[in-house]
């Protein structure tokens, strides 16, 4: 038979029980203004959060995942990760599949995700906005998925950056490989002259004792034709070095009235019976004047040079439109170029025919003018006797603006 408590006893089993319903009626008070608290935390959060239900709907967003993923909270509101709105890529820019999507991984692996980037295609930009997300799943007692909670940043500024700094790095890589060429190219290329004068006077050395004066005269016109040889590479030498550090302001051109001019100024260099065509709708550039010169008369000449035999040497200056770009073009109809030497051809001191005249250095100065100016420049051929056509292209306007390098 059990003890019945005593008065003091139930007096305090009271006490407790009252102190109890006290504190949770404390509780269920308090309960509102923490979640108000909670939900002005999240909605004040610099980091886009996004809750999914077990179904993968969406039960909770806040305002910064609203403002990364361009959709409003009642867009967001029940959407599941198989709904068409979503468009991912993964970092190669390619599309990303359903079952790649973090909330997708989740849920088939029940384990976490951090620090995963992927890239969104929205409709109202015009560029990829990136984040880095984490996707954490919640589990009930029974040890159930319920909820998994996903929380991103927007990192697009970082991987523009990043970018950009791959690009100055392979920039570099290829600035690197070009300057190793050039001092190979340039030791080969004035070593040849002094070899040249070296040998002969040795020659002129071994005449004077033989009291062979005719020769001498000749041993002499050979070392002087060597030098001058030396002045003119070391001449080309230093207007392709000052390209880029010595720019004239830029100003708008007409390129029809500046390929007159240049015709003018090539008279009596060019072959007589050389037929010249320029397209009058040539548009007007802004640019460095003087060097954009220098890129009609190098590339002229250059038409004129490499005729061969052509009975009718015909060279034509115009442009063609190919989608935002006006591409320039400069179109012989001489000895042409074999595919395997279209790069070759911009190279210092490179020239594919050794019997035409000049140092080899007046293309790598077009290419050299060309990019400082923001362009670009190739050469099309279908190969010998197809005649050659040597694009290059100005940016517009506001990037025409040369710069320094």
């Amino acid at each position: 038979m059990s003890k019945k408590p005593t008065y003091e006893e139930l007096e305090q089993k009271v006490k407790a029980l009252e102190n109890e319903v006290f504190q949770r009626r404390k509780a269920e008070e308090t309960l509102p203004k923490t979640a108000k608290e909670y939900r002005s935390m999240l909605d004040n959060l610099l980091v886009g959060v996004v809750v999914h239900a077990g179904d993968t709907s969406i039960l909770l967003s806040n305002p910064e995942a609203t403002n990364v993923l361009g959709l409003t909270f009642e867009q967001l509101s029940g959407k599941k990760t198989i709904d068409p709105a979503w468009n991912f890529l993964h970092e190669d820019l390619t599309a990303m599949k359903v079952e790649d999507y973090p909330v997708s991984k989740v849920f088939s692996t029940r384990k976490p995700i951090h620090d995963y980037v992927l890239g969104i295609n929205r409709p109202d930009r015009d560029y990829v906005t990136w984040v880095m997300v984490n996707a954490i799943p919640v589990f009930s007692k029974d040890n159930e998925l319920e909820k998994v909670v996903v929380n991103f940043v927007d990192i697009t500024s970082l991987k523009q950056t990043e970018q950009e700094r791959e690009l100055l790095i392979s920039e570099l890589e290829v600035k690197n490989a070009e300057l190793e060429q050039f001092t190979y190219t340039v030791s080969h290329d004035l070593k040849s002259p002094l070899i040249t004068i070296k040998g002969f006077l040795g020659m002129i050395e071994k005449d004077a004792i033989e009291g062979n004066t005719e020769r001498m005269k000749a041993d002499m016109a050979r070392i002087a034709r060597a030098a001058e040889k030396m002045h003119c590479l070391l001449d080309e030498l230093l207007a392709l070095s000052r390209i880029g550090r010595m720019v004239n302001p830029s100003e708008k051109i007409s390129m029809v009235d500046l390929a007159h001019e240049s015709l003018r100024m090539l008279e009596g260099r060019m072959p007589d019976n050389l037929e010249v065509e320029i397209v009058q709708d040539l548009p007007v550039i802004y640019a460095d004047r003087l060097r954009m010169r220098e890129v009609l008369d190098n590339l002229l000449t250059n038409a004129g040079s490499f005729m061969g035999y052509q009975t009718r040497p015909l060279i034509e200056l115009g442009t063609r439109q190919e989608v935002d770009e006006t591409i320039f073009y400069v179109r012989d109809n001489g000895k042409g170029i074999d595919p395997k030497y279209h790069e070759r051809v911009f190279g210092l001191f490179d020239k594919l025919d050794q019997d035409t005249e000049g140092t080899g250095v007046g293309l790598a100065i077009v290419k050299r003018i060309v990019e400082v100016h923001g362009g670009r420049i190739w050469v099309e051929s279908e190969g010998i006797g197809k005649g050659s056509t040597f694009c290059f292209t100005i940016p517009g306007e506001e990037a025409r603006k040369t710069k320094e390098v």
